[in-house]
């Protein structure tokens, strides 16, 4: 909804809902939008099955250490660092070795369950 209660897909083509940019076609930098619960949680579905479309499907869950620092928006040291032997296992990434000693190689899927543990554990 904009702020005058129309719904959003009701405003004409290139009419934004506020700021400068009001019928000029000019993109809003700003906006606020109040929504209810059962609005957020059909926004976060919609958001989910777009992020999940756009994603390659045939990409591999495998990633080296840079990889995996940048789907985790962290830094290649910060890996290295969470992923040695001198952190405890159970808050230790989760690897594997290339060839028994060779580079470590991180699972996204595995990654992503040990983020929520963490996160679990925290709660």
């Amino acid at each position: 909804m904009t702020p005058s209660g129309r719904p959003m897909d009701a405003l004409p083509s290139g009419e934004a809902s506020s700021g400068e940019g009001r019928g000029q076609g000019r993109p809003v930098s700003a906006a606020q939008v109040q929504l209810d619960a059962h609005q957020v949680g059909d926004l976060a579905r919609r958001v989910a099955v777009l992020v999940r479309s756009a994603e390659p499907r045939n990409q591999s869950p495998w990633r080296d250490a840079k990889g995996i620092a940048a789907y985790l928006d962290v830094s290649v040291k910060t890996v290295h660092r969470l992923s040695s032997a001198a952190v405890p296992p159970d808050r230790r990434i989760p690897f594997h070795r290339l060839g028994g000693q060779g580079e470590k190689r991180f699972d996204v899927r595995e990654v992503d369950r040990w983020l929520r543990g963490r996160r679990d554990r925290r709660a």
